[in-house]
C-alpha cells in the first residue's frame, strides 16, 4: 500500500487540506471519514499584536479583549491565527473556539512562538457578533 503526490503538487500557507481513505479487502470495502488539516499562515510579521499595557511592576491580571462586528453578507470562512505568551481562551459569540486546554504549549518565548489556527465559521451568523480573548498568565512568569 502506498500513496503518490503529484510531481507538481504545491502545498500553500493558510490552506484546509481534506483527503479520506479508502481501503478493499477480498469481500469489502472499508472508507474512513473524511479527515482535514490546514496549513499555517506563512508569517505573523504584519499581526495585530495586543497588549495589557502593564506598568512596571505591575502584576498582570487576567484581561478579556471584546470585539464586536457585524456581518452582512454569507461567511464561507473564518479563521483565527493566534497565541500568547502565557494561556488564553477564546469564545465567539459565547461559543468555545477550541476543546484545548492550555494552550499554547510551553516554549521559550525568546525563542519559538505557537501560534494556533480556529475555524470560527460554525460561531459566527449574520448580523452582530461578538468575539472575546482572555488571556492568562500561563507558562512566563519569572
Amino acid at each position: 500500500m502506498g500513496y503518490t503526490i503529484p510531481e507538481n503538487s504545491i502545498i500553500e500557507f493558510g490552506t484546509p487540506y481534506f483527503w479520506q481513505i479508502t481501503a478493499w479487502t477480498d469481500t469489502e470495502k472499508i472508507q474512513s471519514e473524511v479527515q482535514t488539516f490546514e496549513t499555517a499562515i506563512d508569517s505573523l510579521e504584519n499581526a495585530a499584536w495586543i497588549e495589557c499595557g502593564l506598568k512596571e511592576g505591575e502584576e498582570p491580571s487576567a484581561p478579556i479583549f471584546c470585539k464586536c462586528f457585524a456581518v452582512a453578507k454569507e461567511i464561507l470562512r473564518a479563521r483565527v491565527y493566534i497565541t500568547g505568551l502565557g494561556l488564553f481562551k477564546c469564545q465567539a459569540n459565547g461559543y468555545d473556539c477550541t476543546d484545548s486546554l492550555l494552550t499554547p504549549p510551553c516554549t521559550p518565548y525568546d525563542e519559538q512562538t505557537y501560534f494556533e489556527t480556529l475555524d470560527i465559521t460554525p460561531y459566527l451568523k449574520n448580523g452582530n457578533n461578538e468575539f472575546t480573548v482572555q488571556l492568562g498568565n500561563g507558562y512566563n512568569k519569572d
